[in-house]
């Protein structure tokens, strides 16, 4: 691309940026991959414009950094008081962030998070944060799709205009997703978007010293968007108590 003195160096920023996000950036990258782009972002994107949007869409794909401080925005609870996403008692967390109109979330995100919840929670914490426009619709959502099930409701007031959504580079294509807090509150993985991936299970295994069984999956992929080919892909086994 520097080569082409013909084009001019926004054409250049533009038809990189182009070839990076259709091409390079992607959920499933590793954390040196990631690196590596933004390395190549800074290099050779020259205009500050272009520059932004670009690590913006790359951090909307991948999240936080794992080893960085989980955000502290505000978080209501049902009752109207106020929480954060990390409670500081010393346990790792597992965060879920969804919303009522997320696809698959009742079919297959909640019987799997039941297992791992029921396998877990002696050694870990479930932090499940509502992303809908409204805190009565967030009330109405988390009675009916998680009640009896262990772990703390929030909310965060705006949804996706919220800081934490903000924070964190939630939009609605990312929901339902999963990430994990270490003891310390700090990122411990990527962002997840299916909890029968065996990668989940091996980081939620190494958190908590626990060895989870598995079981033949019976339920799709809950996010298409962000797993392609997942409706002709048999889900990875997920944990159970039985």
């Amino acid at each position: 691309m520097e080569t082409k003195k013909d084009l001019s160096q926004l054409t250049k920023d533009y038809l990189l940026a182009f070839v990076i996000s259709s091409q390079d950036v992607s959920p499933n990258e590793s954390p040196e991959r990631a690196e590596s782009i933004n390395k190549l972002i800074e290099k050779n994107i020259k205009d500050s414009e272009v520059k932004k949007d670009l690590q913006r869409i790359q951090f909307v794909i991948n999240g936080p950094k794992i080893g960085e401080a989980a955000s502290s925005g505000k978080l209501v609870k049902a009752d109207g008081s106020t929480d954060k996403l990390f409670d500081g008692k010393g346990k790792p967390t597992l965060v879920m962030f969804y919303a009522s109109w997320n696809p698959y979330i009742s079919e297959a995100a909640i019987p799997v998070l039941k297992e791992v919840v029921n396998f877990y929670k002696s050694k870990m914490n479930f932090t499940y944060v509502n992303l809908d426009d409204t805190k009565e619709q967030f009330v109405k959502t988390s009675n009916a799709m998680l009640k009896g099930i262990p772990g703390t409701n929030l909310y965060a007031d705006g949804g996706l205009n919220s800081q934490i959504a903000k924070d964190f580079g939630i939009y609605g294509f990312k929901m339902p997703s999963f990430i994990v807090l270490d003891k310390d509150g700090k990122i411990a993985s990527r962002f997840f978007y299916n909890l029968g991936d065996p990668e989940v299970v091996s980081i939620l295994d190494k958190m908590t010293g626990l060895k989870a069984p598995t079981v033949a999956p019976e339920a799709h992929l809950q996010n298409d968007l962000l797993a392609p080919g997942a409706r002709d892909l048999q889900e990875q086994p997920a944990p159970t108590t039985k």
